[in-house]
Formats: structure tokens, sequence, C-alpha cells
């Protein structure tokens, strides 16, 4: 398994699932990084953790989804108008801000081997939700670079001592730090 798969697995671990604002912000961040348009949110992964993870976020949300494989795909979809985050409060505290991150990591994002050149990479379909998930990430003191691509924008950081602040990973690759 890539060291990009075993972080997002030891997130899909993190239970949050007692306070449905982390829950529902947690799900926001996976929206950030996806196309939003039409009534139908659509979200694909070969990551088994991670669509594990959202369907228990859905789940505890009461949200009813779809869930296919195609090839070595999973696909989840689901009805936007089931979902009610605009009463997410984002100033509810660090736990909530971080959920969003994750949220976002999980669904597109990709870190490198710290032994390596070090480098954490989301990619985002909308501009508006890049730009709101730097304004996010900032809060932390993490600086976030840009980069326009052709179909999609994307954020990076690469001073790898302040990003997993963000994400409060413990395991021990994580302790190299």
């Amino acid at each position: 398994m890539s060291f990009s798969a075993n972080v997002k697995e030891e997130l899909s671990k993190i239970n949050i699932f007692s306070n449905l604002n982390a829950v529902k912000a947690e799900v926001y961040g996976y929206l950030l990084t996806i196309d939003q348009h039409g009534e139908t949110i659509k979200f694909q992964t070969e990551n088994e953790y991670n669509i594990n993870r959202l369907n228990k976020l859905l789940n505890r949300l009461k949200i009813d989804y779809k869930i296919k494989i195609q090839g070595k795909n999973y696909l989840i979809t689901f009805e936007k108008s089931k979902l009610e985050l605009q009463d997410i409060n984002l100033n509810q505290g660090e736990d909530i801000l971080k959920a969003v991150v994750r949220g976002a990591f999980l669904g597109a994002g990709s870190v490198t081997e710290p032994n390596s050149r070090y480098h954490l990479e989301i990619r985002i379909k909308e501009k508006s939700g890049r730009d709101e998930l730097i304004q996010i990430i900032n809060k932390f003191g993490t600086h976030v670079k840009e980069l326009d691509r052709k179909y999609s924008y994307s954020i990076y950081i690469k001073d790898r001592r302040r990003d997993f602040k963000v994400f409060s990973i413990n395991s021990v690759q994580m302790h190299q730090f």
C-alpha cells in the first residue's frame, strides 16, 4: 500500500460520529473537491477505506446513496437535495475545520513519503472550492501554494512539519517529523 493510502486509512479511523457538525463538515470537505453541478453527487475512488468512510458519514446524516464497483473504482452517488449542510458552523472550533480539511484530503488528496521530496496535494474541481479550502488551511498557519490545471485546481503544501497538524495524525510514520 502506498504512503498516501496509509495516511487515508488512518484518517478514515478517526471517530467523529457523535458530533453531527463534524460529520457535516467532513462531508462538506469531500464536496469542496468535486464538480457539484447537477442534482446527483457522484464521488469515485479506488480507496476502500475512503468509500467506507463516506458511507459511514452519509449513514450518520441519514442520506440514501448507492455504491457501484466499476473495475478498481468505487462510485457512490446520492441526491444533492438530501444534503442539509447549510447549517455547518465552521466557527465552532479547530476540530470542525480539521474535519473539512480531512474530508477534502480523503476526497482528492495525495501525499508523498516523508523520506523523499515531500509534497501534499489536494485536487479540486472548482475554483470556489479551492479558495474556501485555502482560507480554512491558512487558519492553521500553514502556507498553501496554488496550481491551476487544465480541468482542475490544486493546492499543495511542502512544509511537512505543519500540514499534519491540520490532520491531527498520530501514526508512527508521522512521528518522523
